[in-house]
């Protein structure tokens, strides 16, 4: 929403904010559109979840939750035709934040446009949590994870993989896990859900065919192999994780000190060490 222009680098260029999201992303963002804002699949009037968020519980913001929560039994009355359009993508992390510290403009963009850092919001709650930070950042992390939760939170992370593994530049890489977009889905893919069959996938460019990759949503495992071949005979798991995930339940993966983790989903969730300034809101 906020367009703003900042200098980024030793030589003062100007990095503008990016719009326009990779294929993969808005196709899985479109799919999970079906779901609705995913602030209405949390109880924002609980008294559990406003105990959980201690002292981010200021008056003002259980205000605001009780508000959304009215807004929210609105809109599931809209017409379906309409419910896309009151929909918005919203970045979690601001974009200053994720720009910070990245080397080129193309590594910021992708830090920007990561698939943990987007969620779709209804524009009421779009607007409360980029300006007055009135809706604490742990609230929307999970609720974009209540989302992939669901049926369609399934379907859009199988296609997000499929995707994005048919492209070259987004494999994975077994010396730096979670590198890619790819790895961070299939890990909440497998976290998540742990069921399903393995989704096999060719490069989109010709020129990319000689190799094919799998990931398989119950080992958590992310395979390749020369392409055409026998993807159970797949001869590396690349960059997950060295520690399988737990079993499909109510898990939230969370970014640690030395990489990511989880915890119980009735846990708050963990802040982006990246933007120390914005604990409770971004600018998406």
């Amino acid at each position: 929403m906020d367009t703003e222009r900042e200098a980024s680098d030793s030589d003062r260029r100007v990095w503008p904010r990016p719009t326009d999201l990779p294929g993969p992303l808005e196709a899985a963002l479109d799919l999970l559109a079906a779901e609705g804002c995913a602030l209405s699949h949390l109880d924002l009037t609980s008294s559990e979840l406003i105990a959980e968020l201690g002292d981010l519980a200021t008056p003002a913001v259980v205000e605001t939750l009780a508000l959304l929560h009215e807004q929210h039994q609105t809109l599931a009355r809209a017409p379906k035709v309409a419910a896309p359009w009151l929909l918005e993508q919203a970045h979690i992390s601001p974009w200053p934040a994720k720009r910070n510290g990245q080397a080129t403009e193309a590594e910021a963009r992708r830090a920007f446009h990561h698939w943990m850092n987007l969620v779709l919001l209804c524009r009421f709650c779009h607007v409360l949590f980029d300006k007055p930070l009135l809706i604490p950042r742990v609230l929307v992390e999970r609720a974009r994870i209540e989302v992939l939760r669901t049926r369609t939170g399934h379907d859009a992370l199988r296609l997000f993989i499929a995707r994005s593994l048919a492209y070259r530049g987004n494999q994975p890489d077994a010396a730096m896990p979670f590198h890619t977009d790819v790895e961070h889905a299939h890990f909440e893919l497998a976290t998540l859900h742990g069921h399903g069959d393995p989704i096999t996938v060719a490069p989109f460019r010709k020129a990319d065919r000689t190799f094919q990759s799998t990931a398989d949503p119950v080992s958590g495992l992310i395979r390749q192999g020369d392409y055409g071949g026998n993807p159970d005979e797949f001869y590396f798991a690349r960059g997950i994780t060295n520690v399988p995930p737990p079993a499909p339940g109510r898990y939230n993966v969370v970014e640690t000190p030395n990489g990511f983790g989880f915890e119980p989903a009735s846990a708050p969730g963990a802040e982006d060490a990246a933007a120390p300034d914005n604990a409770n809101g971004g600018a998406g």
